[in-house]
């Protein structure tokens, strides 16, 4: 278990040029607020800094005003510094407004800042505020994850050459930023033991390929792979179905992973048919399963699969 932070608060020491400081605010090694004797204050210092007395008083001649340089970031967005209070502390304004505030000046240099309202991922991507309480619950976890996967899937280059004869995926306005994502899957997501996938077809009308707070849901890996069904490119007939050698057709589904012949068709319809009443069967009986097992499964994806049809081709 990490020990509690050491309040420093109250501590004094004498800088380089013999003004004596003491620490007003203490929330961390790396943010501290210090005042000199003549009630004058230097605010997100370092700890380390105030020991070694490397603090300037806010009058020193020492500290270079560098309000106004600019730079562009590793994204090719120019940035303007518009407030320098030391290089430990400086807001930095971007081209469409937006500000970074309390940064530090080595890394408005090196470029290392970045525009949360900025495009990054694909060109359509964007995290939104990153100061908010909801981005800092899921950084860094699935979540995001699963966020850059369906914009990857939805827009990156790469992902669509390969989906040439398929039609590409839409993705809502709000679900293109980070923050607005993280609000829809802290609302949504449900703890069962088991991966939660996101799944834009079970809510969404027949043949929409749409990502969005009002088509998608959270389903569990097995149920999302379950009614995902894909037709076999080679095929010419329904899903389910394959022609036999006599000229008839066979009809067979997949029921717990195994598969389960459903027995011999004069014709392709009818052959579909059979495998359709039972696909959707089994999509009915594990909706049971999971609802049984898991009070908190929620009802409107429990009420989506009982209403779910095999697609037609």
């Amino acid at each position: 278990m990490a020990g509690k932070i050491k309040d420093r608060t109250g501590e004094t020491n004498t800088n380089n040029t013999g003004h004596k400081m003491t620490i007003t605010e203490y929330f961390g090694v790396y943010d501290i607020t210090v005042m000199f004797e003549d009630g004058k204050t230097r605010e997100h210092m370092f700890y380390s800094c105030f020991k070694k007395g490397y603090i300037c008083h806010p009058d020193s001649p020492r500290i270079q005003d560098r309000t106004g340089e600019t730079n562009l970031n590793a994204s090719g967005l120019l940035m303007k510094i518009v407030n320098f209070r030391n290089v430990h502390d400086i807001d930095i304004e971007f081209e469409d407004g937006y500000v970074a505030k309390n940064r530090r000046y080595n890394k408005f240099k090196d470029g290392s800042i970045n525009n949360p309202y900025y495009c990054s991922l694909h060109g359509v991507g964007y995290y939104g505020d990153t100061s908010s309480e909801i981005y800092k619950k899921y950084a860094g976890t699935k979540a995001v994850t699963m966020w850059k996967g369906m914009i990857k899937r939805s827009f990156s280059k790469l992902e669509l050459k390969h989906k040439i004869a398929q039609r590409s995926n839409e993705v809502s306005e709000d679900f293109k930023c980070l923050v607005n994502f993280l609000k829809f899957y802290d609302e949504n997501a449900y703890y069962i033991g088991e991966e939660l996938a996101l799944d834009k077809d079970l809510l969404s009308l027949k043949g929409r390929r749409l990502y969005s707070s009002e088509t998608c849901c959270l389903l569990p890996d097995r149920l999302n792979n379950l009614i995902n069904v894909t037709h076999a490119k080679q095929s010419s007939e329904p899903t389910g179905v394959c022609k036999r050698e006599n000229g008839q057709f066979g009809a067979k589904v997949l029921i717990d992973k195994k598969p389960v012949n459903l027995g011999t068709f004069d014709t392709p319809e009818e052959a579909f048919l059979a495998y359709k009443t039972a696909k959707e069967a089994y999509v009915k009986q594990v909706a049971d399963e999971y609802k049984e097992k898991y009070p908190q499964f929620p009802k409107k994806v429990y009420d989506a699969l009982y209403a779910w049809t095999v697609p037609e081709r």
